[in-house]
């Protein structure tokens, strides 16, 4: 197997992986949301190992970036949008009905989404500014 493929499998496999735990995530953080906050206990499972998940895709891909020539196929502002929309929607129903609570693990989340997305952008700034001397 190239060493080409070996990079595209490995970097496939995270992408995947957290793509399925976002939806997870988005899922289980809306669940919890309208039922009240019954379901706290998952959100604290699915927060950590979400933010784990991605953090490792997004810390393998600035790996491949910074020691070989890597295009990425998807937009990380994917995902800001995605998180951004949970978080202003929640925010908007909770101001119009005191039952809804946001809990803190779905901020953590979204303040780790945002950081992650940041780093990644400032490496992708520096590469090309590297690459450009």
């Amino acid at each position: 197997m190239s060493n080409k493929h070996n990079k595209y499998q490995k970097n496939t496999f995270w992408k995947w992986l957290t793509n399925i735990w976002t939806i997870v995530a988005l899922f289980v953080y809306t669940i919890d949301f309208f039922s009240g906050n019954k379901y706290n206990a998952s959100v604290g499972v699915v927060s950590i190992v979400y933010i784990s998940v991605l953090s490792i895709y997004v810390g393998t891909k600035e790996f491949d970036r910074w020691t070989r020539e890597y295009r990425s196929l998807s937009k990380g502002e994917l995902y800001v949008v995605l998180w951004s929309a949970l978080i202003i929607t929640m925010t908007i129903l909770k101001t119009f009905n005191e039952d809804y609570r946001i809990v803190s693990e779905v901020l953590t989340t979204y303040i780790a989404v945002l950081g992650v997305f940041a780093i990644s952008q400032k490496s992708k700034l520096l590469k090309k500014a590297k690459n450009s001397k």
